[in-house]
């Protein structure tokens, strides 16, 4: 979105997925989608996250969600499809 710089104005520490911090050491900020506006990218530890549900396993295009806040503390997220791999789905 124009006028919102991620890379600057997110909370990196406050972002969670399924349980798991992010790697606050661990990003970067880059043009992804080529939009012209840099996009945060932000790794997490598969291992830190919730186990996935047998029905998530099951579901190639389960619904992850991403919770986290701006420097100045106004909420932000977003949901994204997944597909689960791994033990816990085995």
């Amino acid at each position: 979105e124009v006028g919102w710089d991620a890379c600057a104005e997110v909370d990196q520490a406050s972002v969670d997925v399924r349980g798991a911090s992010s790697l606050t050491t661990n990003f970067e900020c880059d043009d992804v989608d080529h939009d012209g506006l840099d996009d945060l990218v932000l790794k997490f530890r598969a291992r830190d996250m919730e186990d996935p549900t047998s029905d998530e396993c099951a579901d190639p295009d389960a619904t992850i969600e991403l919770t986290g806040a701006t420097l100045a503390g106004q909420p932000i997220g977003g949901f994204d499809d997944v597909t689960w791999t791994g033990p816990a789905c085995d």
